[in-house]
């Protein structure tokens, strides 16, 4: 046997692991990232249910500032006048245009010839006009699918 010398029996200095403490220190403000993301995430859906639980929708109206001509999703060619009313259902191209909603099809104008009306704001003269251009696109769809079926019946 040998004796024992304390300091040639000494542990060696420690030597970091892939696994120690400077992964541990990498991983720590990913960790803290992760959580906030995942906090703001659950926030937004919290905010939402909240918003749908309430049955609360929001509207928007859209009037038109000048006569506009425009082209309806279902491929028919209007002029709409100054003044006629629609709802909004959504901005594109950086907001720059806005797509309106007339009865069952849609179309998309210059933001600049719409102004943006909140629900407060919404008249029923707001809600007259828009009605009417309902009609007149059903009537005008109707007439159009009598004149396709006349032919045929002769």
């Amino acid at each position: 046997m040998r004796p024992v010398d304390a300091t040639s029996h000494s542990l060696p200095p420690p030597h970091p692991s892939p696994f120690g403490v400077r992964l541990v220190t990498r991983l720590l403000p990913i960790r803290i990232a992760s959580l906030a993301a995942l906090i703001c995430f659950a926030a937004t859906l919290l905010a939402l249910s909240t918003a749908s639980a309430s049955g609360k929708k929001i509207v928007l109206f859209g009037v038109l500032t000048q006569d506009t001509p425009v082209e309806l999703a279902d491929g028919a060619r209007w002029m709409m006048d100054k003044g006629d009313s629609f709802p909004v259902l959504m901005f594109k191209e950086q907001q720059t245009k806005v797509v309106l909603q007339l009865a069952g099809t849609n179309f998309m104008t210059e933001a600049a010839n719409v102004r943006i009306l909140e629900e407060r704001d919404i008249t029923d003269e707001i809600l007259a006009s828009y009605r009417r251009n309902v009609a007149n696109y059903l009537d005008g769809k109707a007439k159009k699918w009598r004149e396709q079926v006349k032919p045929a019946d002769k």
